[in-house]
């Protein structure tokens, strides 16, 4: 879904608070933006990423599954290495292990080694 140019200016302005660490506010803008686009892979996956940032894991699983639906998605590999993270974090390791698995990212290949 394209989105307008002041949608854009939203995104990008809620960017440089997820750079400079301030995810409570790119939160609150991305998240807004969701509501009328609920299947944006760039807007899902960033979500994911400023909750996984936040320490949210259990919050960003939704988020980043929505983006591994998408298999045209620039996202989908960093989803999947970022899905296995949140499952770790969440102690839920069979979940992580085939995540990871679905990720060409070497570091997912990594981090599947050292958990097998």
């Amino acid at each position: 879904t394209a989105m307008s140019s002041n949608t854009n200016y939203e995104f990008y302005n809620a960017m440089v608070s997820y750079k400079r660490g301030e995810y409570d506010n790119a939160l609150k803008i991305w998240k807004d933006q969701l509501r009328t686009k609920t299947e944006n892979d760039t807007l899902n996956y960033f979500v994911g990423s400023a909750l996984m940032a936040d320490e949210q894991e259990t919050q960003a699983i939704p988020f980043l599954q929505e983006v591994t639906t998408q298999n045209q998605s620039v996202f989908t590999n960093d989803a999947w290495y970022y899905l296995g993270l949140a499952y770790l974090k969440t102690n839920e390791e069979a979940k992580a292990i085939e995540a990871l698995e679905q990720s060409d990212l070497p570091k997912a290949k990594t981090l599947l080694e050292n958990l097998k």
